[in-house]
């Protein structure tokens, strides 16, 4: 009898224990799954391109120039930005204009450069759009209608080389290849205006600028993680990625609730994997979103981008065609 009751007690505790333990992992999963925030393609949008070697497209302006082949430099669309309502703006360096998409993929209109080369570009809150010109070292303050409103030389000497432009307190930054922003350009009162000899002898800090005035920078240790580091007022914040076969990491951008977000690739096989995390102000990771394409056939200056609501912007180029991909977030 008491052997019986013995192994009754040690069965009962057996369920109990177990019970409690699974209990504790369905917490731990609703927990986790209640807080994370998940991405899903909201939508994909094809451009084809004009092969034109180089001149000007009259028939379709939704396409975009390439040049590839024999005796032909490999040269495509090199950048794309975002404005405040999410509508995104492609650089066609070879047709030399602006493609506009509206926040849903679908083409708006273009804005015909003539003979400026847009390599860069940058719309700041209130739609004015700036294009950066590497060939003429010059910023364009572009109006809709084509119209070249106001235009500064830059000096190229200043870094030693360029990552993307981008806009910070009316401010136009260059960021170079040490994440330090220069500043190349100055915006009052609307128009664009050339930097003062105290910027230009201003030594730049180390960090990319953001609108919550934090600076980021980012590194690799040894392959197995990513390291963010955060500057706030002089204070210093570290968040670690632990990811194996890191191959390289950047920061991207804000949101508009300050939401920061890191893009990484790394070794996945015989494949490049692209992926972005997303942290909270506080420096907590919210989600991780693996982007499924990372075959770009055309170098750009960017991968990604990332509009005011937080959606992820993909532009790829292909060597068939080019790709919209916008990755908007829910809540699991």
């Amino acid at each position: 009898m008491k052997k019986k009751l013995q192994k009754k007690l040690i069965k009962y505790y057996f369920i109990i224990m177990i019970s409690f333990k699974f209990f504790i992992v369905l917490d731990s999963a609703f927990c986790f799954h209640d807080m994370k925030e998940i991405y899903f393609k909201k939508f994909s949008t094809i451009i084809n391109y004009d092969i034109t070697n180089n001149k000007r497209s009259t028939t379709n302006y939704n396409q975009l120039g390439v040049l590839f082949g024999e005796n032909l430099p490999l040269l495509g669309p090199e950048s794309f930005s975002n404005d405040i309502d999410g509508n995104l703006f492609i650089c066609d360096t070879v047709n030399k204009k602006i493609n506009v998409y509206s926040c849903e993929g679908i083409f708006k209109f273009h804005i015909q450069l003539n003979n400026i080369i847009p390599n860069d570009i940058a719309v700041d809150k209130y739609g004015r759009i700036y294009i950066y010109d590497d060939n003429k070292m010059k910023i364009f303050h572009i109006a809709h209608s084509s119209e070249v409103l106001e235009s500064i030389e830059v000096n190229k000497s200043r870094w030693d080389c360029r990552s993307s432009i981008h806009i910070v307190n009316n401010n136009i930054y260059l960021s170079n290849c040490s994440q330090q922003d220069i500043i190349i350009g100055k915006i009052v009162n609307g128009k664009l205006v050339n930097i003062t000899n105290e910027d230009l002898n201003e030594i730049p800090i180390q960090g990319i600028l953001s609108a919550s005035d934090k600076r980021y920078i980012v590194r690799i240790i040894k392959g197995k993680q990513g390291i963010i580091y955060v500057y706030s007022n002089d204070l210093e914040y570290i968040y670690k990625l632990p990811i194996k076969g890191i191959l390289s990491i950047k920061y991207i951008s804000e949101d508009q609730d300050q939401n920061f977000y890191i893009q990484t690739e790394k070794r996945n096989g015989n494949s490049i994997e692209l992926q972005v995390h997303k942290f909270d102000y506080q420096g907590i990771l919210l989600c991780s979103t693996i982007i499924p394409q990372n075959n770009y056939t055309f170098w750009s200056i960017k991968l990604l981008s990332i509009d005011n609501k937080g959606n992820i912007w993909q532009f790829i180029t292909l060597k068939e065609e080019a790709i919209i991909n916008c990755f908007k977030k829910t809540v699991k």
